[in-house]
């Protein structure tokens, strides 16, 4: 369950970029496809690898590793994981040395913001999961 929760945080957080600040987005994406020397559909592909097919396989796996004896349990480790990450790499929750540090564009803390609400949802997905499962079974 911690590792459905950190991998949809850090699925839904990146991809609500493509929705809170389309432009930072697509300049992301070009600046890693630059830095790597690939092409941007390489780059949209390991997006992919990276950030949606864990949520999917796990989601596959779903009756494998869901207890419900330990949702908060889950809840609280995953977040702590994913803040910790960010504070420790950022000194803060505006990941810009990650994503945008050789970027004349920089998104705002507005924005930030907005992009760690999604990955707070993220982490009490398998909580909404599993409430799901249980009204629609």
């Amino acid at each position: 369950m911690i590792s459905f929760n950190c991998a949809t945080a850090v699925l839904f957080g990146f991809k609500s970029a493509v929705i809170i600040d389309p432009y930072g987005y697509k300049k992301c994406i070009d600046l890693m496809a630059t830095h790597h020397s690939v092409s941007y559909n390489k780059i949209l592909i390991g997006d992919f690898f990276a950030h949606t097919a864990p949520v999917l396989y796990l989601i596959y796996t779903y009756n494998d590793w869901v207890n419900i004896n330990y949702l908060t349990y889950a809840f609280i480790i995953s977040i702590s994981i994913h803040f910790g990450w960010a504070f420790t790499n950022c000194n803060g929750l505006n990941l810009y040395k990650i994503y945008l540090s050789n970027s004349e564009y920089q998104m705002g803390d507005k924005n930030w913001q907005k992009l760690w609400l999604f990955s707070f949802f993220g982490h009490s997905l398998s909580s909404v999961v599993y409430i799901l499962s249980k009204e629609f079974t």
